[in-house]
């Protein structure tokens, strides 16, 4: 006699809506106790994440400015998870995203912006690719675990931006720790009348083409059998090798294309604070939206709205202490990965 663990054939739409209730009462619950051990009226700390992040206009200008980046990283991680593979990278990737489009910008300064703007999207998007082919090389080939080479690079790529930005080569001349500015060519359009770049409607499309990838073409097809059960795509005739490659390195690509969003439309230079840990938040807003491309707009819109401006405002308004936001992210980790885990595997007693 014993316990053991048997794949469900298919959880269904009722499980899945309660798995959804279980996860949603659990960080109910304990963000509850979190707000409690800091002597803060639990529905008061709700009340501030609401008003923090959808309260007025200009909060919401905020949230849809941050989704943009956010819905990037979180496809990052999304694409190489439909293939049963874990992207941690995409910090890395989205700094070398930045890094690629700051040197397109500085080293062209004078191209115009019809110009200049795609050759800086195509330097993010390779530079990011780049990152992650040697990972993904060392998966496809040597099956050597693409967490441990993910995870890993993001430290090399902050140690970089720093070299560039912090007294090294694209410092400014004032000793800032920064890079130079990006020429007003460089910068990204925004939204009449708000303070959005145009690429939150790139985010948005690279979602839409992720979705209809899965869906009707081959290659979505071959990374969705790859990741349901490897040994039986490849005795099918799909090639790993090809799934692996495919996966990571779009994915770095679609982490680069945030990081370029975030140097040329947001801050308008290369600095080595670029992303404040949003590739890990990614995971989250990746899971939440259970790899699914189109739910991840949603998902990414209201998390960021919840999790990123509205943590903030517990910082300011109420005097929580800093980093609350990666806090309840865990929580919520913890919280919606344990039922989501019952929902792919059912307990057996023997």
């Amino acid at each position: 006699m014993g316990l053991r663990l048997q794949r469900r054939k298919d959880a269904g739409a009722r499980t899945s809506l309660l798995i959804i209730c279980i996860g949603f009462g659990l960080s109910i619950v304990s963000f509850s106790i979190v707000f409690f051990i800091a002597g803060i009226n639990p529905l008061i700390g709700f009340k501030e994440i609401l008003l923090g992040g959808f309260g007025d206009g200009y909060v919401l200008q905020l949230v849809i400015k941050d989704t943009a980046p956010l819905l990037f990283v979180t496809l990052a991680f999304l694409l190489p998870a439909r293939a049963g593979l874990w992207n941690i990278g995409a910090e890395g990737q989205f700094l070398l995203g930045g890094v690629g489009a700051t040197g397109i910008a500085l080293a062209f300064p004078h191209l115009p912006s019809i110009v200049l703007l795609p050759l800086m999207a195509l330097g993010a998007m390779l530079s990011a690719g780049a990152w992650v082919l040697v990972p993904a090389v060392l998966k496809a080939r040597f099956k050597i675990n693409e967490i441990v080479l993910t995870l890993f690079l993001n430290w090399i790529a902050l140690l970089l931006v720093k070299y560039l930005t912090v007294g090294g080569p694209w410092m400014t001349p004032e000793g800032r720790s920064e890079s130079i500015a990006i020429p007003e060519a460089g910068r990204l359009p925004i939204i009449s009348g708000t303070s959005i770049p145009i690429t939150i409607f790139v985010a948005a499309i690279a979602a839409v083409l992720l979705y209809i990838l899965f869906q009707q073409m081959r290659v979505g097809f071959e990374i969705k059998a790859y990741g349901q059960n490897p040994e039986a795509s490849v005795r099918a005739g799909i090639s790993a090798k090809k799934v692996i490659l495919v996966s990571l390195i779009f994915g770095g690509v679609l982490g680069g294309l945030g990081g370029f969003h975030q140097s040329a439309g947001v801050i308008g230079r290369l600095r080595y604070d670029l992303t404040s840990g949003w590739g890990y938040y990614g995971i989250l807003f990746a899971l939440l939206s259970k790899n699914n491309p189109l739910w991840a707009i949603v998902v990414t819109f209201l998390a960021t709205g919840l999790l990123v401006t509205g943590a903030q405002s517990l910082e300011y308004d109420l005097g929580m202490g800093g980093g609350i936001g990666l806090l309840f992210v865990g929580v919520i980790i913890i919280c919606f990965l344990i039922p989501r885990f019952l929902e792919e595997y059912e307990v057996i007693w023997e």
